[in-house]
């Protein structure tokens, strides 16, 4: 199966790092100046492997991070698994930024890509992050050891962002299932929050800007 992203005339430009992560965060980065940094990564051995991630939703509020491509891929039963999911707990993929904590299929190089990852943070802007299991989402956490599945975090661009089991837990653990939902319920529950908070926002801008006060 081949990429579906035709990355072959994209000029390539290094990702943003995260020592530039809160400084008047970057703008300079394009969707498709971020899909060539992916296409052309040489991080690692697995470079060369086939990239499912598609890139789209951009301006989405929510940004879910699975640990691997297939969490986030229909092509794959992870990725089905967590689509259905989604859809019985009410929140419309249309709305949401699907990405990986690696961008190779069979990769585990996680630290190889977490440049890309932060890249995608800077661009997108979310107001929500979930994380789906350990890999996607320790880098976010000052003290990675005690990390556990419901633990949330602010991070300095603004995003609420809360870790929970990966897909793999889920389907090897049943047991866990509820507590999954709920914490993707929390994260629902808190974009709508952000949501409201922004269009209130908003709305008092645009009532300061008609009367000049």
């Amino acid at each position: 199966m081949s990429s579906p992203l035709d990355t072959s005339q994209m000029p390539y430009k290094e990702p943003k790092y995260y020592d530039q992560y809160n400084v008047s965060i970057a703008k300079d980065i394009g969707v498709s100046e971020f899909q060539s940094s992916i296409t052309n990564c040489h991080a690692c051995l697995l470079s060369k492997y086939e990239k499912p991630l598609t890139f789209t939703n951009v301006h989405a509020p929510l940004m879910i991070v699975g640990e691997t491509p297939e969490d986030v891929t229909t092509y794959y039963e992870n990725g089905k698994m967590l689509y259905q999911i989604l859809n019985k707990i009410g929140l419309s993929v249309d709305n949401i930024y699907m990405t990986a904590a690696v961008k190779c299929l069979h990769s585990t190089n996680f630290s190889f890509c977490h440049s890309h990852l932060i890249a995608e943070m800077i661009m997108i802007q979310p107001l929500v992050i979930i994380a789906l299991g350990y890999n996607a989402g320790f880098l976010f956490f000052e003290n990675q050891q005690q990390i556990q599945p419901g633990m949330t975090t602010h991070l300095p661009n603004g995003s609420d962002f809360i870790i929970t089991f990966s897909l793999n837990d889920i389907k090897n653990n049943q047991a866990l299932s509820n507590a999954f939902y709920h914490h993707l319920s929390l994260a629902k529950s808190q974009l709508e929050l952000r949501l409201q908070q922004r269009g209130e926002l908003n709305n008092e801008k645009r009532i300061h800007s008609f009367t000049g006060s």
